[in-house]
């Protein structure tokens, strides 16, 4: 029995050491879980943060394929804006080089063009080179009678017509205000000849098909043919402008004649009055003059001077002309420019020039109150002054679209009233009682 015990205690034993062995390595075992926990608690941080950092890189990824987005659609714009600069600058430079060789008004090559084409076809092989000068006849008086955009128009119509009868090859340029000069290379003088006759052709036939225009176009031309290597240019172009002057001299005189005539036929048309006004005008003046004894030369130019007084009328507005309210300050302005237009057209006339000093001055005023040049008494032209006061009785006696005619007694009484104010008190003494025949007092 004893044994027995003895032997079930040493199993107890065994079994508590056993016992004690296994709860030791269950304690290690759960310190190694703890251990694991605890290291798998830092795992997990470490793979939150991990996390968090690759949510955070993607985010900042995000921004930078936006940023990056955006900066292609920066650099296209740029691009797509620098195209347009490049295209622009390529125009205007374009722009640039046609204006530096290109007459602005016409569109034909300019002097700087011409001068460098004279050196390019100074050589053998251009041989029989031909030179072509003119000049357009009367645009003086066309732009003194009817403005510089009426002249403008005549410069580009003969632009038209030199075109129209050049053939491509030939260098057509505008060299000055109303000089062109055509260089024809490989064109001996009866095709030079040929063209010149097509220009005058074409110039008499714009003249048929615009009989409504003011003016008449017409052109001096001149012509050389350098046919010897050894001949310069500048010679050659010297004879072709020597023989457009002698040309020119045989147009302008009927020209200006022929301009002048279509101003006065205008002015007939634009205005009723006119033809009847010149009439009586042209009455009224030759028996003030002869009143005042002046002699038959001047008497002449009296008449004349009764019939163009008013041509410088041909560049005024029709709706200052036939105004029936009060013209404003720069309506006003604009017509008492009348005097100094007509004296320039006449003054470009020699069939006219004696009576231009009289058209200037006729609105001069005695008392030197007048326009345009503020003249005063006997500074002021004869038939000027006479003009003045024949000009103001018949406008006074006659109805305007500003107001109706006053009756004979009312106009003398104001020819009385503005004698040596406005009007010269001698001759308007005369003109009452000589010419119209009613006392003065």
């Amino acid at each position: 029995m004893a044994v027995k015990n003895v032997f079930q205690n040493e199993e107890k034993e065994k079994l508590a050491e056993e016992l004690e062995i296994a709860n030791k390595e269950l304690a290690f075992q759960n310190e190694e879980k703890e251990k694991r926990a605890a290291e798998l608690e830092i795992a997990n941080k470490e793979l939150a943060f991990q996390n968090e950092e690759k949510e955070k890189l993607v985010a900042e990824l995000v921004i930078a394929n936006k940023e990056l987005a955006f900066q292609n659609e920066e650099k296209e714009k740029l691009v797509a804006e620098l195209v347009i600069a490049n295209k622009e600058l390529a125009f205007q430079n374009e722009e640039i080089l046609y204006l530096s060789y290109h007459d602005s008004l016409t569109g034909l090559y300019n002097r700087t063009f011409f001068e460098e084409e004279v050196k390019r076809l100074e050589v053998d092989r251009q041989l029989p080179l031909s030179v072509i000068m003119g000049d357009i006849n009367g645009l003086k008086l066309v732009n003194d009678s009817f403005g510089h955009e009426f002249g403008d128009k005549y410069i580009i119509e003969v632009a038209k017509i030199l075109r129209n009868c050049c053939r491509e090859e030939d260098i057509i340029a505008r060299v000055g205000g109303d000089e062109f000069c055509i260089l024809l290379p490989k064109s001996n003088e009866e095709i030079t000849q040929n063209i010149c006759n097509r220009i005058y052709k074409e110039c008499k036939e714009h003249e048929k098909n615009n009989k409504d225009e003011m003016y008449f176009i017409s052109i001096s031309l001149g012509y050389t043919t350098r046919t010897i290597a050894h001949e310069l240019i500048e010679t050659i172009m010297k004879e072709a402008e020597m023989a457009m002057y002698k040309h020119k001299l045989l147009e302008t005189r009927s020209l200006r004649s022929s301009i002048v005539s279509s101003i006065i036929s205008t002015l007939r048309e634009r205005y009723i009055e006119t033809e009847e006004h010149s009439d009586r005008m042209k009455q009224l003046c030759r028996a003030t003059g002869v009143a005042l004894g002046i002699s038959i030369i001047m008497l002449d130019d009296l008449e004349l001077l009764a019939m163009l007084h008013d041509i410088g009328k041909i560049a005024i507005r029709d709706v200052i002309i036939n105004k029936k309210d009060k013209l404003t300050n720069d309506e006003w302005k604009e017509m008492k420019r009348h005097s100094e237009i007509g004296y320039h057209i006449t003054q470009s006339t020699v069939e006219f020039q004696q009576i231009s000093k009289y058209i200037l001055a006729h609105h001069e005023n005695w008392d030197g109150s007048g326009y345009p040049r503020q003249l005063k008494g006997e500074e002021i032209p004869l038939l000027s002054r006479i003009i003045f006061v024949v000009d103001a009785y018949d406008a006074m006696t006659n109805d305007r679209p500003y107001r109706k005619a006053l009756s004979e007694n009312e106009a003398i009484n104001e020819i009385k009233k503005c004698s040596g104010t406005h009007f010269d008190p001698n001759i308007a003494k005369i003109f009452i009682e000589k010419v119209l025949g009613k006392a003065w007092e």
